[in-house]
């Protein structure tokens, strides 16, 4: 991994004027934006671009219940690219970007650096699909399509039809 010479530098500054643990973070930080523009390019490489690319926040076999991300263009045709978070329970928001390699690498700072292939799958689970029509009815109260004797009566009737208590 190869540090930037500016950051280097100040690191070196810093061990020099006695602020050893300083001149460590920095370098430390210095350290991992090399090794995630690393794994970005690598990701990038071999499946040919960012767009499409699903990742985990925890590698397979993991312990930690994981959270996934998903690059996708932005469907208002601009050409932007959109980071759409989701879980086992549905979708939990989303996040613009000029690029698809500009979500990819905000994807990998945040601690995404696994791929997988799993929104087609969860997309079809019932918990899933009950998390989805939650954020939609949330949407919905949110616009004023609904009030909030409607919106209540409507979770309740997810609650019946699904009998799920994981989602939203």
């Amino acid at each position: 991994m190869k540090i930037d010479s500016e950051e280097f530098a100040l690191a070196q500054e810093c061990k020099r004027e006695g602020d050893r643990g300083v001149a460590a973070l920095l370098l430390q930080a210095a350290r991992r934006r090399a090794q995630n523009r690393s794994l970005v390019e690598r990701l990038m490489r071999d499946k040919g671009g960012a767009e499409g690319l699903e990742l985990s926040n925890v590698p397979e076999g993991g312990t930690k219940e994981p959270a996934f991300v998903a690059i996708l263009p932005e469907p208002d045709g601009s050409g932007k690219s959109r980071l759409v978070s989701f879980r086992e329970n549905g979708f939990h928001g989303h996040q613009v970007f000029k690029t698809a390699e500009a979500a990819l690498e905000e994807a990998v700072r945040d601690g995404y650096r696994w791929p997988v292939q799993v929104l087609d799958q969860l997309a079809l689970q019932p918990l899933f699909l009950k998390g989805q029509r939650f954020v939609e009815l949330v949407y919905a109260y949110n616009t004023g399509q609904l009030d909030a004797v409607a919106f209540h009566a409507a979770v309740d009737e997810l609650e019946r039809v699904y009998g799920l208590k994981e989602a939203a």
